[in-house]
Order: C-alpha cells, then sequence, then structure tokens
C-alpha cells in the first residue's frame, strides 16, 4: 500500500470517529432560516464558528452541545444551525417552517436538499459539530450527543483557537 492512501485511510478513520487534527476548509454557503431570512456562510470571518447538523433524530442531541457552548463563549462564537430536512414534500414545507418559528426562537438554517450536510459529511441521526476557525479551517469535528469529556475537548480546542483569533468580546 503506497503511502499516501494509507494517509488518506487512516485521515479518512479519524475524521469518521470524531478525532481528526487534521485541519480542512469549510465551504461557503447560503440557505434561509425558517423566517426566511437568507444566511450566508463565507470565509474568513471575524469569529470562530460552530456548525451544528442535524436532522429531526440528531436533533435531540443538540441541546448538549448547544447550552454548554452558549454558556461558556456567548457572543465570542458564531454557533450556527443547519437543519437537515431532505425528503420534506414540497407541500409540507410552509408547515415545517411553522413549527420551526413556533419551536425556536433563533434561526436555524433549513437545507431542504440535503446538499450542505452532504458537503460536510453529515452523519444520519447524529447531531454534526464542526468547529471552524475564523478563516474556515475545520477544526474539529463530534458526531454524537456531548459528553463531559468530548466537551471538554471541545471547549480546549475553542480556547485555542480563541486565544490565537482577535480579543474576545465579554
Amino acid at each position: 500500500m503506497r503511502l499516501s492512501t494509507f494517509l488518506a485511510l487512516l485521515c479518512g478513520f479519524l475524521w469518521s470517529a470524531g478525532l481528526s487534527h487534521a485541519v480542512a476548509p469549510a465551504l461557503d454557503f447560503e440557505l434561509q432560516d425558517q423566517y426566511g431570512n437568507l444566511h450566508r456562510v463565507a470565509f474568513p470571518n471575524e469569529r470562530i464558528s460552530v456548525l451544528v447538523l442535524a436532522d429531526r433524530t440528531g436533533a435531540k442531541q443538540l441541546d448538549s452541545w448547544v447550552r454548554p457552548l452558549h454558556a461558556r463563549y456567548g457572543k465570542a462564537i458564531d454557533i450556527l444551525g443547519v437543519a437537515r430536512l431532505a425528503g420534506v414534500p414540497t407541500g409540507l414545507k410552509p408547515l415545517f417552517r411553522a413549527l420551526f418559528r413556533k419551536t425556536l426562537k433563533y434561526p436555524v438554517m433549513l437545507d431542504w436538499s440535503g446538499a450542505i450536510s452532504t458537503r460536510y459529511q453529515y452523519e444520519a441521526n447524529l447531531a454534526n459539530l464542526l468547529v471552524l476557525d475564523s478563516a474556515g479551517r475545520i477544526e474539529y469535528r463530534f458526531n454524537g450527543a456531548a459528553t463531559p469529556d468530548v466537551l471538554g475537548t471541545c471547549f480546549r480546542r475553542i480556547d485555542g483557537l480563541l486565544a490565537t483569533s482577535a480579543p474576545r468580546e465579554e
């Protein structure tokens, strides 16, 4: 086996296990939220970003990530939610938008086609969390519910990125 093939397989394994230390670039995209507002995610950006992708099942694991991240960092980082809604029939999209508006006060980008989720190697039925530096490089990835150990690792990664970027807002 060639060394490059071995390294590619190893990086793929580490990436899928949520243990990747390899830096990969994020992809720019635009999606509308439940209120019909268009959100553009592009890099470079002024802040560290946490991209959170989930389908209906994975959304049940989001609270274990989002609440601690928001409590610790507030507005010092951008937490960007993307709901994977591929397969929702066109006639039901207004109903889904209304349900999101009723249950969530913060904007969630709606990925009706699943294209954005697929581009970020979304794993079904799990919360998918990606920590992006201000240049848009994916610095950390985890799929699943947050545990104290994994959340601690995530905090250390974000703290390290904040320490090397612009001063933190309070």
